[in-house]
Order: structure tokens, then C-alpha cells, then sequence
């Protein structure tokens, strides 16, 4: 991936206005039709994802993320992704880019389990795994924005959001995979946007780094009031703590002021 990836050489913006991503594909996979597929199922996952990046997150809290647009164009051998009306941080390129990328990875035993469904013999016949290094010649990012970060997309890395680190590395250290956080009493959890968040975590965009190749488990959140106060509860969490922390930030409003882990009895 590293290798076909273009990125803008004086790093992202502070706030990401307009960002702009281009596939060009080769022609073996141009002939095959790989862009109209992969473009319709961007083009579905982008539509899923808008409400949950409209609702703040990968956003400044002082910023206005709900215009958001974002469109899926395809010509002959090229796709492109357009977004417009963001107010984004440097999280949204890095989250574009990666399911960009999921695309042309093959799911975890992606083989056995076509096995399962229509033997062993057919499946030989029938398999045929994405392979970025053959379907894709270049990727190129542009971004428009105000400020800069200096910081550069690397998805060997988690994205640049200094202000999760602090609880994320709570949770890290914790190890646990059921939680709960304190919240403040107007906390609210919008169906589209947990929608969207599920549709990123189902995709892989949160593994941990380590265990990229790894299934997927869809947790369980939902909020709670427990003796008067709202709690968020979290169970079945494997992924990085980094983005639950941007999740929980949504949900309790744009701010982690007073936000913290109950402590289990």
C-alpha cells in the first residue's frame, strides 16, 4: 500500500475542509470491472459512515461537521472520493484512506469458510483474493484545510489525536473488554451514527494494529442510568481504545470533560 500511496508532501491540515482521494487502477484490473465494484461498495459504506463523521466525530468539538458530503465518482480505471463541507482533523483522512484499503484486503479465512459453503473442489475454482499490488496502480490524497499539523497519514500507526490519548490508555492498561464510563446527563447515542460506527468496526478500521488479519466482533454499547447517573456500557471490546474514545466523545457531546471509567466492584 505504502508504495502506491501519494500524500500531501507539507502534511494534513489541522482542520480538513475538502479531501479529495484517487485509485488508479491497472488496466488487468480495469478490464476485469474491479472499479465498478469497488466504487459501488464504497460508494454504500460512505453513505453509511456520513451520519456517524456529520455527528462530530473525527471533528474538532468547536467545529461544524454536520455538512459533510461525500461522493463516489468512477471513470474508466479511476475512482474517485470527493469530500466537501468537512471540519475535520487529521482522523478522517487516515479512516478514508484505511477502508480505501479494506477494499482490496481479503477477509480473515475468507478461503475456509467458502469451503464450508460449496466444498472444496468449487472453491478452488472460485476464489479469487483482492490483491491491491494487482488491481491498483496509484492512490493519491489531497486535502484543503486551514492550519497544519505537520502530520502525515500512516497506516501503520493509529492517527494523530493527542486529546484521546489520556483515557484511551486507561482503558489499554485495564485490558478489559466490558466497561462502562461515566457520562453527562444529556448524552445522547443517534441510531445512524452508532450505525456508522459499526459499519467501520465491522470493516476492520479499529483492529489493533497487531491483530489486523483478525475477525471482526461487533461490541455492545448502549446507554444506561445507574443510581441517577448516566452511564455508557461497553461489552465485547477487542479494538483500539483510540476509537471508542472518539465514539464516547460523540456520544457525550463533543467534550471528555468529566469523563471516566467506573470502576468495576
Amino acid at each position: 500500500m505504502a508504495e502506491r500511496l501519494t500524500l500531501p508532501p507539507e502534511g494534513l491540515p489541522e482542520v480538513i475542509n475538502a479531501l479529495t482521494i484517487t485509485l488508479q487502477h491497472t488496466p488487468e484490473a480495469t478490464k476485469a470491472a474491479v472499479p465498478e465494484m469497488v466504487g459501488g461498495n464504497l460508494k454504500d459504506q460512505f453513505k453509511e459512515i456520513r451520519p456517524l463523521l456529520a455527528a462530530g466525530f473525527a471533528a474538532p468539538a468547536d467545529q461544524d461537521s454536520s455538512r459533510i458530503k461525500i461522493k463516489v465518482s468512477r471513470k474508466r480505471g479511476y475512482i474517485t472520493v470527493q469530500v466537501s463541507n468537512a471540519a475535520h482533523g487529521p482522523m478522517l483522512a487516515w479512516l478514508l484512506v484505511r477502508l480505501v484499503e479494506d477494499e482490496f484486503n481479503t477477509p480473515p479465512r475468507a478461503y475456509e469458510r467458502l469451503v464450508a459453503w460449496i466444498g472444496e473442489e468449487d472453491a478452488k475454482d472460485a476464489f479469487d483474493p483482492s490483491d491491491i499490488a494487482r488491481e491498483v496502480e496509484a492512490i493519491t490524497v489531497s486535502t484543503v484545510g486551514t492550519g497544519s499539523t505537520g502530520h502525515v497519514i500512516d497506516l501503520e500507526r493509529l492517527p494523530f489525536a493527542p486529546e484521546l490519548e489520556s483515557l484511551a490508555e486507561v482503558i489499554d492498561q485495564e485490558g478489559e473488554e466490558n466497561m462502562a464510563f461515566f457520562m453527562p446527563s444529556d448524552a445522547h447515542m443517534d441510531e445512524d451514527a452508532e450505525n456508522g460506527f459499526l459499519v467501520l468496526q465491522n470493516a476492520g478500521i479499529f483492529r489493533r494494529l497487531e491483530n489486523a488479519f483478525d475477525d471482526a466482533k461487533e461490541p455492545e454499547l448502549w446507554l444506561r442510568t445507574v443510581s441517577g447517573v448516566v452511564e455508557m456500557a461497553v461489552e465485547g471490546w477487542t479494538d483500539e481504545p483510540l476509537f471508542l474514545v472518539e465514539y464516547i466523545r460523540v456520544v457525550a457531546g463533543g467534550s471528555l470533560e468529566g469523563i471516566a471509567q467506573v470502576a468495576e466492584d
